[in-house]
């Protein structure tokens, strides 16, 4: 199947907020970024892509596994955009590590998709008590880089689980010349991390750049304890954690910080999945940030770019058995 133009789609009618004082940097993958920019550009808040870490596919045959498996397993999005390019199969139990990779998943054909709402423990042991390992093996679909310990958990338990690589995430080399400018010149306000690995990558890219004391300027916003370990709370103003690791949940820590109520806290919250009350956010201050240097606005890459990537992606047709890369 030939690569998707991500940029061939036309635009929808959504204010791109230049003129607006905060801005935000998402430093998540363009393909996941896109309905939390909407959720920012709603908030009045402009949203900035930094991608830390670029996906690429990998083309493999996994008909014959795919026949014989049971059920599917899924511990990324990415897991399952990369299954729906080598495969057209769309039948069968699927389970998802979270709501999240689950509704991706429902999106992108399957049905009676289960999600686990947690990690790839949870995973493991809700496969292990909805299936029989007498019935056939289990196929995941996984990154080359894989978090927690699926495949043993379930051997342990008697399954056979097959596991093919079929992405990989790979961090950016640099800083683009958009982002240095815009910590250089104190343009941003938040900084957005999703993974641990992401924080580390941006972290140690800025150090690279010698942009690490303007860090202080801005505050970090994470998804998780896990995530805001990789970034030492006297590199930045203020470094906040979601009270739970969910978008819907770094996003109200967003509204936290800029000091209002959420009034679009479901904005970037995957259709069908459950509304929760609005969390508190656990927040570290560095309490004598630098001052911003004196510069001029920049140009920053409007919120065009998520649009583009999300309408394209949703537009592009499944791929067929002939199209599989």
């Amino acid at each position: 199947m030939p690569p998707m133009n991500c940029g061939a789609a036309p635009v929808r009618d959504f204010s791109m907020n230049r003129e607006r004082g905060r801005r935000a940097l998402i430093t998540r993958p363009q393909e996941d970024a896109a309905a939390v920019a909407v959720a920012l550009d709603r908030r009045g808040i402009t949203p900035m892509l930094a991608p830390m870490m670029q996906i690429e596919f990998f083309p493999l045959d996994i008909s014959a596994d795919v026949r014989r498996a049971q059920a599917m397993l899924f511990t990324s999005r990415n897991g399952v955009r990369a299954f729906s390019r080598v495969s057209d199969r769309r039948d069968g139990k699927v389970f998802a590590v979270g709501d999240s990779t689950a509704n991706l998943a429902g999106d992108a054909g399957f049905s009676g998709v289960e999600s686990a709402g947690g990690d790839s423990a949870d995973l493991a042991r809700l496969a292990a008590d909805r299936l029989s390992p007498s019935d056939g093996p289990v196929l995941h679909i996984a990154g080359k880089t894989i978090a927690g310990d699926l495949s043993s958990t379930l051997s342990a338990d008697g399954f056979e689980v097959i596991r093919h690589t079929l992405y990989e995430a790979r961090p950016v080399r640099a800083l683009t010349q958009e982002t240095a400018g815009a910590i250089r010149s104190g343009e941003i306000d938040y900084v957005l991390f999703f993974s641990p690995r992401t924080a580390r990558v941006f972290s140690d890219l800025a150090a690279a750049a010698g942009l690490t004391a303007h860090c202080r300027n801005f505050e970090a916003i994470c998804l998780s304890e896990a995530v805001a370990a990789e970034l030492p709370s006297v590199n930045w103003k203020v470094r906040r954690t979601a009270a739970v690791p969910t978008s819907e949940a770094l996003l109200h820590a967003v509204d936290t910080a800029a000091g209002v109520a959420a009034p679009y806290a479901d904005a970037a919250r995957p259709p069908g999945s459950p509304v929760s009350e609005s969390p508190s956010a656990r927040e570290t201050a560095n309490p004598e940030p630098e001052a911003r240097e004196d510069a001029g606005p920049i140009d920053l890459p409007p919120l065009t770019k998520a649009i583009e990537s999300v309408t394209a992606l949703a537009e592009s047709p499944r791929p067929e058995p002939d199209d599989a890369p």
